[in-house]
Protein backbone atom coordinates (compact mmCIF):
# COMPACT_ATOMS: atom_id res chain seq x y z
CA UNK A 1 0.00 0.00 0.00
CA UNK A 2 1.58 3.60 -1.11
CA UNK A 3 1.54 6.15 1.46
CA UNK A 4 -0.93 8.88 1.50
CA UNK A 5 0.05 12.70 0.23
CA UNK A 6 0.12 15.22 2.67
CA UNK A 7 -2.39 16.74 0.97
CA UNK A 8 -4.59 13.69 0.79
CA UNK A 9 -4.56 13.31 4.48
CA UNK A 10 -5.90 16.53 4.96
CA UNK A 11 -8.86 16.06 2.49
CA UNK A 12 -9.71 13.19 4.30
CA UNK A 13 -9.51 14.69 7.78
CA UNK A 14 -11.54 17.71 6.45
CA UNK A 15 -14.27 14.63 4.95
CA UNK A 16 -14.22 13.33 8.23
CA UNK A 17 -15.11 16.56 9.87
CA UNK A 18 -17.88 17.30 7.60
CA UNK A 19 -19.38 13.95 8.30
CA UNK A 20 -18.90 14.18 12.25
CA UNK A 21 -20.55 17.39 11.72
CA UNK A 22 -23.40 16.36 9.73
CA UNK A 23 -24.05 13.73 12.32
CA UNK A 24 -23.96 16.19 15.23
CA UNK A 25 -26.60 18.45 13.99
CA UNK A 26 -29.05 15.15 12.99
CA UNK A 27 -28.76 14.11 16.43
CA UNK A 28 -29.10 17.69 17.93
CA UNK A 29 -31.48 18.58 15.49
CA UNK A 30 -30.20 21.58 14.37
CA UNK A 31 -28.88 22.14 10.75
CA UNK A 32 -25.70 22.86 9.97
CA UNK A 33 -26.18 26.26 7.94
CA UNK A 34 -27.48 26.85 11.63
CA UNK A 35 -24.16 26.13 12.70
CA UNK A 36 -22.65 27.83 9.89
CA UNK A 37 -24.35 31.20 10.43
CA UNK A 38 -24.03 34.20 12.12
CA UNK A 39 -26.12 33.93 14.97
CA UNK A 40 -25.17 34.54 18.31
CA UNK A 41 -27.73 32.46 19.78
CA UNK A 42 -27.36 30.69 23.10
CA UNK A 43 -28.31 27.40 22.23
CA UNK A 44 -26.04 27.81 18.63
CA UNK A 45 -23.38 28.76 20.98
CA UNK A 46 -23.30 26.01 22.93
CA UNK A 47 -23.75 23.81 20.13
CA UNK A 48 -21.06 25.14 18.03
CA UNK A 49 -18.60 24.85 21.50
CA UNK A 50 -19.92 20.95 22.34
CA UNK A 51 -19.00 20.41 18.20
CA UNK A 52 -15.34 22.02 18.75
CA UNK A 53 -15.24 20.02 21.68
CA UNK A 54 -16.51 16.68 20.24
CA UNK A 55 -14.11 17.19 17.05
CA UNK A 56 -10.89 17.72 19.04
CA UNK A 57 -11.70 14.24 21.08
CA UNK A 58 -12.15 12.80 17.48
CA UNK A 59 -8.62 13.56 16.20
CA UNK A 60 -9.87 16.60 14.06
CA UNK A 61 -7.43 19.58 14.27
CA UNK A 62 -8.80 23.27 14.87
CA UNK A 63 -8.24 24.54 11.55
CA UNK A 64 -10.56 22.05 9.80
CA UNK A 65 -13.02 22.33 12.79
CA UNK A 66 -13.01 26.80 12.20
CA UNK A 67 -13.66 25.78 8.49
CA UNK A 68 -16.28 23.54 8.57
CA UNK A 69 -18.43 25.71 11.17
CA UNK A 70 -17.40 28.80 9.38
CA UNK A 71 -15.71 29.90 12.40
CA UNK A 72 -11.20 30.85 12.77
CA UNK A 73 -9.24 28.57 14.64
CA UNK A 74 -8.60 30.75 17.16
CA UNK A 75 -12.57 30.40 18.20
CA UNK A 76 -12.73 26.58 18.54
CA UNK A 77 -9.14 27.07 20.56
CA UNK A 78 -11.23 28.90 22.50
CA UNK A 79 -13.71 26.58 23.55
CA UNK A 80 -11.28 23.31 23.07
CA UNK A 81 -8.27 24.66 25.52
CA UNK A 82 -8.68 26.04 28.85
CA UNK A 83 -5.99 28.05 28.93
CA UNK A 84 -6.59 30.52 26.52
CA UNK A 85 -10.28 30.60 27.41
CA UNK A 86 -8.99 31.93 30.39
CA UNK A 87 -6.73 34.38 29.28
CA UNK A 88 -9.48 35.62 26.86
CA UNK A 89 -11.65 36.00 30.16
CA UNK A 90 -9.09 38.13 31.74
CA UNK A 91 -8.42 40.25 29.17
CA UNK A 92 -12.36 41.03 28.94
CA UNK A 93 -12.95 41.44 32.70
CA UNK A 94 -11.84 45.15 32.49
CA UNK A 95 -14.26 46.13 29.79
CA UNK A 96 -16.90 44.55 31.30
CA UNK A 97 -16.74 45.99 34.53
CA UNK A 98 -16.41 49.44 32.85
CA UNK A 99 -20.00 48.02 31.24
CA UNK A 100 -21.97 47.26 34.46
CA UNK A 101 -21.18 50.59 35.79
CA UNK A 102 -22.38 52.27 33.11
CA UNK A 103 -25.32 50.64 33.04
CA UNK A 104 -26.09 51.01 37.00
CA UNK A 105 -25.05 55.09 36.19
CA UNK A 106 -28.00 54.92 33.72
CA UNK A 107 -30.59 53.28 35.82
CA UNK A 108 -30.03 55.63 38.46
Amino acid sequence: MMPKEPGQVVFLKSVRCRELLEAFCQERGITVADIQSKSRNAQLVIARRDFCRFANANGIGSVLTGKAIHRSAWTVQYHVNPAIHARRVAYNAPYRAAKRRMEEQACK
